[in-house]
């Protein structure tokens, strides 16, 4: 059977590897370090309510995440009733390679809507996710046509 390159094999960027001689404390401390960076990172989308948009939330599977692999499908639904509750559209969700393993497509009225989907997702394990906002090209053609 063939092995290939997976992201959830190796440490993450700013990511610290425990060692048998880390304490819980010093464990939790550096979680709780993680999710505050994470959270700050989520909170840079801001979108409005008169100018939403696509957001493109992509999704790296962890270790009980690959593990559970079969469990997907029904993760899949429960996140997407999840997004319902905050605010978000699921529109699409796809299985990519490359370094994520899913990318969903999404849709809220506020960037506050999106980061706390994307808090509750990661707070349940399974996969760390990351945001970006999208564009379609009539939309950022005019941007740029309105640059100084």
């Amino acid at each position: 059977m063939p092995t290939f390159p997976l992201a959830w094999n190796r440490p993450r960027s700013g990511h610290r590897q425990a060692s048998q001689s880390d304490s819980s404390a010093d464990l939790a401390q550096s979680y709780q370090g993680q999710l505050a960076a994470e959270a700050a990172r989520f909170a840079s989308v801001h979108l409005t309510e008169k100018n939403h948009g696509d957001i493109h939330i992509d999704a790296r599977l962890d270790r009980p995440g690959i593990r559970n692999l079969k469990e997907a499908p029904k993760r899949s639904e429960a996140a997407k009733a999840l997004a319902k509750k905050v605010g978000v559209e699921i529109k699409e969700v796809y299985l990519t390679t490359g370094a994520h393993d899913l990318l969903l497509l999404a849709e809220a009225p506020l960037g506050d809507h999106i980061t706390k989907f994307a808090l509750a997702v990661g707070s349940l394990g399974n996969v760390r996710t990351s945001t970006s906002r999208a564009w379609p090209e009539a939309e950022w053609t005019k941007l740029i046509s309105e640059l100084p």
